[in-house]
């Protein structure tokens, strides 16, 4: 081969490599701009938008819809002043805010954001919500302020003056002691619309009531299960023994063979294996949760731990949040990741300017006095 054909097919080698080099790099290149519009994506906030709306949190008890309004007129003129309270008349401890501009809004929470009101701290944001719905008419009323000695025949007797009565309930606690505030369903809107017009801010039992319209029925009657009772035909052998016993002694022996053939060591390494793909503790007990909560805003909070399975929000007889809940992670490492991080802040996370309190649920075997059981 002389000069010349080496020198060509150097040539030929040398643009095969710097085109190969090319294209790797060039993939790559392509392949890191992905990635960086992905991350991009990912880490973008949600920022809420400015409207005339904000949202009050952490509000005293004692404050209502006059001393809200008196608060947040110095930041511009209040359109709207309400604080959300539950079926017997509390305040739930937040409330909304409408102005009249999105700058007065703006200028209310620069001003009163974090301020110090009655020895709590209120949190004020742009609302993300409308507030509270506007009153709809039904044909159940919810009644409040009403006396403690009132019973059900009593608030259906007074009630039924204006229509056809189907149900009237006293809300009480567990001790069958009245809570203040009652139920009454009528046959019809129009006699339910009839009764609120002559109760409502009326004096009726020695104390002026409340009558709105309710949303829901009020509380349910729990019925109790009734047990079936079945009796079995036993079917004996040849030997007389009955089928039922033979099954019995049947799954002795196999628990028994099962228990001698188990090893210690293989035993602590099929836990110790059951832990690693997540079949440990999973369930966390979370306190302090704001009457407003939701569900939705509550997993999108947990989930960056972990897949949240699911919540378990108790609710007490009037279908308020008791203020707790049970949040069930697909994976114990979910869980973990969530409690190792509120650990370092005093098993606290922040939540719509709540501090909520993260501990691991832990259940209650047998019967006694109720004591701590709560483990950071």
């Amino acid at each position: 081969m002389n000069n010349e054909q080496v020198a060509e097919v150097t040539e030929e080698v040398v643009t095969e490599t710097t085109e190969e080099v090319a294209v790797e790099v060039a993939t790559e290149v392509t392949e890191e701009v992905a990635t960086e519009e992905v991350v991009t994506e990912e880490t973008e906030e949600v920022v809420p938008q400015p409207t005339k709306n904000v949202h009050v949190t952490n509000l005293p008890w004692s404050v209502d819809d006059e001393a809200l309004k008196k608060l947040f007129s110095d930041s511009g003129t209040v359109v709207n002043a309400k604080v959300v309270t539950k079926a017997s008349g509390a305040s739930k401890g937040y409330g909304f805010v409408e102005y009249e501009s999105v700058e007065q809004s703006k200028h209310a929470i620069e001003e009163l954001n974090n301020r110090l009101v009655e020895e709590r701290r209120i949190g004020v944001v742009f609302s993300t919500s409308t507030g509270p719905q506007p009153e709809q008419e039904s044909n159940v009323l919810l009644v409040r302020n009403l006396s403690f000695k009132v019973n059900n025949t009593q608030l259906k007797e007074e009630f039924g003056k204006y229509g056809t009565v189907n149900s009237a309930t006293v809300v009480r606690n567990k001790s069958r002691r009245s809570r203040g505030y009652a139920f009454v369903t009528f046959e019809t809107v129009e006699e339910a619309t009839k009764a609120k017009a002559a109760v409502d801010n009326t004096e009726v039992w020695e104390r002026p009531l409340s009558v709105l319209y309710s949303r829901n029925e009020g509380p349910k009657t729990k019925s109790k299960p009734q047990k079936q009772r079945r009796k079995r035909e036993t079917k004996k052998d040849d030997d007389g023994e009955d089928k039922e016993t033979q099954n019995k002694q049947r799954n002795k022996r196999s628990r028994d063979k099962k228990s001698s053939n188990t090893d210690p060591e293989n035993a602590k390494e099929e836990s110790d294996s059951l832990l690693k793909k997540g079949k440990g503790r999973r369930v966390l007990f979370v306190k302090n949760l704001p009457a407003d909560t939701e569900e939705k805003s509550l997993v999108e909070l947990f989930s960056k731990y972990g897949s949240v399975e699911k919540v378990n929000m108790p609710q007490d007889e009037s279908g308020e949040l008791r203020g707790f809940c049970y949040l069930y992670y697909e994976d114990g490492e979910g869980a973990t990741a969530c409690k190792e991080e509120t650990k370092e802040n005093d098993n606290k996370l922040g939540y719509q300017g709540a501090d909520l309190e993260v501990y691991w649920s832990t259940s209650r075997k047998g019967k006694g006095r109720r004591g701590k059981r709560r483990r950071s």
